[in-house]
């Protein structure tokens, strides 16, 4: 069985900053999900609105659902 050589020191860095941007790019896209989540709970708390907080909870999924790439790239940087 033959080895690979391990990449060029420059190509890992080079490799390691697009991930950690992409990671940045996931994070950035849950967080405005929350931040509209946030915005919708507000706004149904204030106006009574039982039909807008049932939608608040039923988007929360897509919030969940946003964690788990981030999870995943998380993993992929600390253990290339």
């Amino acid at each position: 069985m033959v080895t690979p050589e391990p990449a060029p020191r420059g190509e890992l860095q080079e490799r390691f900053h697009h991930q950690l941007s992409e990671l940045q790019d996931l994070a950035l896209e849950m967080t405005a999900l929350v931040d509209r989540a946030i915005e919708r709970s507000v706004e149904a708390l204030v106006s009574r609105d039982v039909a807008l907080a049932s939608v608040v909870i039923e988007e929360d999924e897509l919030v969940n659902q946003a964690g788990y790439p981030i999870h995943d790239q998380c993993v992929a940087l600390l253990a290339p």
